[in-house]
């Protein structure tokens, strides 16, 4: 967008400046409008003949009405403007060589607002140089360039001067002029346009090609900024720049939306037959309905050969209206129904529904026939008496007759023979649904017999169990299944086993060629093997969907179960003996009975899974393996082939659906030894009768020859369980759950039950009451009572409250208090809770004994002395022990320690007895203080006391 020159009119210079902000109060500030809103890149003008303004802000607005505008660039006199004035630090230097942090950062300038030139000035403002988002695309970028009108709010004057500024030198000059403004824009197209319409002010377009403004939409967009795809192109949804895709609806629908939901379920197909991307078709046309208008409405159909982009696709559906719910079959997508077959109610039949089913009469009513189709000979006709099949009862034919259970119209005889392993002939349909067991892990690769397996290879390209078919030394391997595919399967009869596998054959001309042999084998304890199927596959790989039932009367002629003979080791190939054992003889036995295969069932050891395709393969792989089997269920969700499944109404001592298990308390019998199955009942494969077992009711099975019990319940032990486990008691005789009871000895915690043992006591009758009770067998030391209740003498605690325990008591051999342990009498002197310190007045070890402190009267202060070095405490000036001395240089107890008064004439030293103060004297000289001569001396000033010495004279002289 580029203005024309255009010179603002002069306005003549007020007396003074104006003050700093605003300048112009009541002025028009010069803006540009527009209807659209535009990318502006930068903004240039010219002045006339007057300076540069000094302050001013280029500002911008979005909105509709212009009211609100937000600035794009300050201008300020000096970089300390741009703070005191717009508070944003100033950007130094040229604006235009600035590298900004942010695409929407506003700068501030000081350096287009000099005073010179005078006139014909220049400023370049420049929105997109230097910003993060110039050399690619940006959101933030694009928002702060986008404007619908520009303003230039003048602010301040320039101060045209001398060359350092000051007061205006040329008055004339005081005024604001724009002679060029020139504005670089785009429209705001969003990516999808090249060109737009500019609307001039007075609302008409200039260089326009068509349409009121905006811009000249592609990409399948439009809008005025191109902001949203065309109607019928919204496969994806609309992206900046990226052109609109349109949506597949087979031309039945002008317009569609996007709808996330649909493309994360790759619910719709694009215009290239892909799912991919969420467009919805809107008002489908012509009958049609759907993400994209890909089938009929309802009450319509598409005949075949017919495509979906037909001008008229759909042709109403031809349904009686009595006898169909007006729903038709839409296409012929699915093989097994034709397209516009009617959907008929109950009763009826037929194309259009136009007729009764079998079984039903009158149309177009459609009672219900007397007779039940699924029991009935000729179900068909309705007129006279119903002939039911071999195995059905009723006067409509509608229930199986005793011994037979599972109404099937499939079933020649009607129902089938209740097996219930030979125990009894009552049974009904088991209440059962589907499950699936799809496992990959724990599968081996083994012989016909197991009794050789390897582990198989994970191949590291296709993620296949394989293996080589050197890694076994057989013709014929298998893979083993682990233990989720074993075990009982009798829930499992009627439903299927779906394998997959695959094989590598060596490569040139062997002569080698694919073999036969049982595709699957089941291995039931009992010992009896079966197989299924005898195929040769040509391709090098299998898919086999194997039934677990036998076959009907006219079905899979000659390959459905059948008994593998004893003497079968392996399943010769090399020596083109296919089909042939070791020894040259069939391995295929007698096709397998109901029966038979049901007694597999009960308890199968081993599922094999073929392996071994052709004589010169090198290699094979399991891709997966698929058991379907049955699990309890509500009557309303039961059904399918399941239905086929038995669920017996078993005598004492039997369990399971066909009371294959023995119940609880009771063990199976084997066969062997006992009469003939036709006089025991018992059905052909099965393992015997269950018989109870003598185990007083707690133990659930039993060794049937010696009667000894396995493991026993109820906390009871013994061969038949007839007594109550260590640490239990009561009468295990009696045959109830809850005959052993655990000893408390004195409480159940483990902390506190201190006797591992515990026994009956005989009862006591009280007023016909029977009480029990039990006396602790084994209390430890230091616990005494029936339930070790108490502590025994020498002995003491709590031990019936819940950590507490009985402990010896402490006190040197004496007695303590039952509970608290404290001790009741001390001996040798001691005292304390546990006599663990000395009686006062004495002191010592009080293990040893304690001895008294002996302290001296005149010398101490107090009668106790220290409990462990006997020290007793000391008046002043005396010393020892017992305080019984004075202190060196003191002497003389009863005198109260007094200082020695020895006179130096005559003692030997200055020191005196620190018990009686005598001093040492000199020979001649008489104690105490050796100040006089003994009797019968006299003194000598030279030597001292002379004389004869008398031991028995103590007198002295002066």
């Amino acid at each position: 967008m580029r203005s024309g020159d255009r010179t603002a009119r002069p306005r003549p210079a007020p007396a003074a400046l104006p003050p700093p902000r605003p300048a112009l109060r009541s002025a028009r500030w010069p803006v540009l409008s527009n209807v659209l809103v535009y990318l502006v890149s930068y903004v240039i003008l010219k002045t006339g003949p007057s300076p540069r303004p000094a302050a001013w802000v280029l500002e911008r607005s979005v909105d509709e009405a212009g009211e609100t505008f937000t600035p794009w660039q300050y201008f300020a006199p000096t970089d300390e403007d741009c703070w005191s004035r717009y508070g944003v630090p100033a950007t130094p230097g040229d604006p235009a060589k600035a590298v900004l942090d942010h695409d929407d950062d506003v700068i501030c300038t000081s350096f287009h607002s000099k005073a010179y030139p005078a006139e014909d000035a220049a400023v370049h403002t420049w929105l997109v140089k230097g910003r993060p988002g110039a050399n690619a695309s940006s959101e933030s970028l694009r928002a702060f360039q986008a404007a619908r009108r520009v303003r230039l709010r003048l602010e301040k004057l320039s101060q045209a001067g001398g060359p350092a500024g000051g007061a205006l030198a040329d008055p004339r000059r005081a005024f604001y002029s724009i002679k060029f403004l020139s504005i670089g824009a785009q429209c705001d197209c969003n990516g999808h346009a090249s060109k737009c319409n500019v609307v001039g002010k007075s609302g008409q377009v200039q260089r326009a090609v068509s349409g009121p403004g905006g811009c000249r939409c592609q990409h399948n967009t439009e809008g005025a900024t191109c902001e949203r795809c065309r109607p019928r192109y919204n496969q994806e949804p609309w992206r900046h720049g990226a052109p609109c895709v349109e949506c597949q609806c087979h031309g039945h629908a002008r317009a569609c939306r996007y709808d996330p939901e649909v493309a994360r379920a790759a619910a719709s197909v694009d215009k290239h037959g892909v799912y991919r991307g969420g467009g919805v078709c809107l008002n489908c046309s012509d009958h049609t309905d759907g993400v994209n208008c890909e089938r009929c409405a309802v009450g319509w159909f598409r005949l075949p050969g017919v495509a979906p982009d037909a001008s008229k696709p759909c042709v109403p559906c031809e349904c009686h209206p009595e006898g169909s719910t007006g729903v038709c079959a839409p296409d012929d997508t699915d093989p097994q129904v034709e397209a516009g077959a009617c959907e008929c109610r109950d009763g009826y039949a037929g194309y259009h529904c136009d007729r009764c089913a079998p079984g039903f009469r009158n149309f177009p009513t459609c009672e219900p026939c007397p007779c039940d189709p699924r029991g009935s000979e000729h179900a068909a006709d309705c007129d006279g008496e119903c002939f039911c099949k071999a195995h059905v009862e009723g006067a409509r034919c509608d229930r199986c007759r005793p011994g037979y259970f599972g109404l099937d119209g499939r079933d020649p005889n009607g129902c089938s023979a209740c097996y219930c392993s030979g125990i009894t002939t009552d049974c009904t349909e088991a209440v059962l649904t589907l499950s699936e067991v799809d496992l990959y892990q724990g599968w081996l690769v083994g012989d016909i017999r197991v009794t050789e397996t390897v582990t198989p290879v994970v191949d590291q390209d296709t993620g296949l169990l394989t293996v080589a078919d050197a890694d076994l030394d057989v013709d014929s391997y298998y893979w083993v299944a682990p233990p989720a595919y074993r075990g009982n399967l009798l829930a499992s009869y009627g439903s299927t086993l779906t394998f997959r596998t695959s094989w590598v054959v060596m490569r040139g001309d062997t002569s080698g060629k694919p073999t036969p042999g049982p595709d699957l084998i089941l291995i039931g304890s009992n010992g009896m093997r079966v197989g299924h199927g005898d195929s040769v596959h040509v391709e090098h790989n299998a898919t086999v969907t194997v039934p677990l039932r036998e076959a009907r009367p006219g079905e899979l002629p000659g390959v459905g179960w059948y008994l593998l003979r004893d003497g079968v080791r392996d399943i010769s190939t090399r020596l083109r003996r296919t089909g042939a054992d070791q020894d040259g003889s069939p391995y295929r036995g007698e096709p397998a009975t109901r029966n038979q295969l049901l007694s597999v069932l009960a308890d199968v050891q081993h599922v094999l899974v073929r392996a071994k395709y052709h004589t010169d393969q090198v290699e094979g792989a399991l891709e997966s393996a698929v058991l379907r089997r049955g699990e309890a269920a509500r009557a309303e969700d039961a059904g399918g082939m399941l239905a086929l499944v038995e669920q017996c109404a078993c005598p004492e001592g039997y369990e399971g659906l066909s009371c294959e298990s023995c119940a609880w308390g009771h063990a199976r019998v084997s066969a062997q030894g006992l009469a003939s199955n036709a006089t025991t009942g018992l059905a052909s494969g099965h393992r015997g009768l269950c018989v109870r077992c003598n185990c007083n009711g707690h133990a659930a099975t039993c060794d049937p020859d010696t009667n000894v019990c396995g493991a026993c319940e109820h906390h009871t032990t013994g061969e038949r369980c007839e007594r109550c486990a260590p640490g239990y008691f009561g009468d295990a005789l009696r045959g109830l759950p809850g005959d052993c009871r655990p000893c408390a000895c004195p409480l159940l915690l483990p902390s506190n039950n201190f006797s591992p043992t515990c026994e009956l006591q005989t009862p006591d009758v009280t007023d016909n009451d029977v009480v029990e009770d039990y006396v602790c067998t084994a209390c430890p030391a230091g616990h005494a009572g029936k339930h070790c209740e108490r502590c025994a003498d020498g002995h003491y605690g709590d031990p019936s409250a819940a950590g507490e325990r009985c402990r010896p008591c402490e006190c040197a051999g004496g007695p303590c208090d039952p509970l608290s342990g404290r001790c009741l009498s001390c001996p040798d002197n001691t005292d304390g809770w546990r006599c663990e310190k000395c009686k006062p007045g004495h002191y010592g070890d009080p293990a040893q004994g304690c001895r008294p402190c002996g302290c001296s009267a005149p010398g101490s202060a107090a009668d106790s002395c220290h409990a462990v070095t006997g020290q007793c405490e000391c008046r002043p000036r005396f010393s020892g022990r017992t305080c019984e001395r004075c202190e060196d240089g003191l002497g003389n107890v009863t005198a109260g320690c007094v200082a020695c008064a020895c006179d130096p004439r005559g003692a030997a030293s200055a020191a005196c007895d620190p018990v009686s103060g005598a001093c040492p004297c000199r020979t001649g000289y008489a104690p105490p203080l050796c100040a006089a001569c003994l009797q019968h001396h006299y003194h000598n000033p030279d030597t001292g006391c002379e004389g004869e010495s008398s031991p028995l004279s103590g007198d002295a002289t002066v």
